[in-house]
């Protein structure tokens, strides 16, 4: 949106819908982590420090301190890409 790449005519806020969404569970086919986990709670979990080190590590060099504490996992897997390209608006709006 502050590339005007999208103009979304309404705006969600999503934070309060599932609290189950923040929860990191160790289970027998692997582990769980909630779409609203952000990248710093992850990033410090024992449990993914310890079992899932290149996770732990990876979430810690993604980004700042500042968007690791806001952003979420779940927004991550569906941030639109950053490929100048898809993003230019002359192609048109994405959808």
């Amino acid at each position: 949106m502050k590339l005007e790449v999208m103009r979304p005519e309404v705006v969600v806020d999503i934070n309060a819908l599932d609290p189950a969404g923040t929860r990191i569970e160790r289970r027998v086919d692997g582990l769980f982590l909630g779409a609203f986990v952000t990248m710093a709670t992850a990033g410090a979990h024992s449990e993914i420090r310890q079992s899932y080190p290149v996770v732990a590590q990876s979430l810690d060099l993604a980004a700042s301190p500042q968007i690791r504490n806001m952003a979420t996992l779940g927004g991550n897997v569906l941030q639109r890409t950053r490929c100048n390209y898809f993003r230019d608006p002359s192609l048109g709006r994405l959808q």
